[in-house]
């Protein structure tokens, strides 16, 4: 039944690729599936238009939260969102073209919300390209949170498929814009999906070569990340051992203190 609801969307999806994923977002918002029917009163003119989803992606990843337990239904959702992340690259593109003051400006605000790089960027492009970084990143860092899946009464076929959905999809991301796997790195994300994500994005090998440079004494919190993404690493790709013992050893001669903290904490959990 769910095969054929994805089967019979995407041909419609097809035909009518940005209708569909405009009428998509708007069905699966939380709204519709709201147990308290005054709050499905407003529905109507709190729907999104498509203006509405190309400037804010992240539309598409607030929807009901049960979608991200639905196989079929986040298959759907992760379509509509390659769809309108690339419309809204070319759309930002077309601004820049239009009205380069305002897109300036317009970056220039939204980096100062979610950056925080004492330098700023001086061109339009590289006005432009910060802003499509921005949200690129926010929506990968939305999709790893999911890859967490908490509920205890979600099966494990489910549970697997889910995680497999969302990271070939990271992995489809990140393997066109590498830089990409740079910045959620050094943005952090939770210490327990590092094992899931490492065994199943095959493009996050190449974070090996920025483990030195996240052990660099900066951030407490990213010294533990890089601490735990190296070891996946490492039990992933045993090739990569010997290119990270470098950096182990240059640390371990700096902070052998934190080193033998490391290792403590890892026996405890272990």
């Amino acid at each position: 039944m769910q095969m054929d609801l994805v089967r019979v969307w995407k041909k419609i999806f097809i035909e009518e690729p940005f209708q569909t994923a405009v009428l998509t977002v708007n069905a699966l918002r939380p709204h519709r599936f709201s147990s308290n029917p005054e709050s499905l009163i407003p529905a109507f003119h709190k729907d999104h238009k498509l203006m509405d989803i190309l400037q804010d992606v992240l539309i598409v990843l607030r929807c009901d939260q049960r979608v991200f337990l639905v196989p079929s239904l986040l298959s759907i959702i992760l379509e509509v969102l390659q769809l309108v992340t690339t419309a809204s690259k070319s759309l930002y593109s077309s601004i820049a073209l239009d009205n380069v003051c305002l897109l300036s400006v317009f970056c220039l605000f939204l980096m100062d919300l979610f950056l925080t790089s004492t330098e700023m960027p001086q061109s339009t492009e590289d006005h432009l390209g910060s802003l499509l970084l921005t949200q690129q990143t926010a929506v990968l860092q939305l999709l790893i949170e999911k890859v967490a899946i908490e509920e205890s009464d979600v099966e494990e076929g489910t549970k697997q498929e889910v995680q497999t959905l969302i990271c070939a999809f990271l992995h489809k991301v990140l393997i066109t814009d590498p830089i990409l796997i740079k910045l959620i790195c050094f943005q952090t994300f939770p210490l327990s999906v590092i094992p899931l994500l490492v065994e199943g994005i095959p493009s996050l090998h190449i974070t090996m070569e920025y483990i030195e440079e996240m052990l660099q004494p900066k951030n407490g919190h990213q010294i533990v990340f890089a601490f735990h993404l190296a070891t996946s690493l490492i039990e992933n790709y045993p090739l990569q051992k010997k290119s990270l013992s470098l950096s182990f050893d240059l640390f371990r001669l700096r902070f052998p203190r934190f080193l033998t903290f490391m290792t403590f904490m890892n026996l405890v959990t272990a």
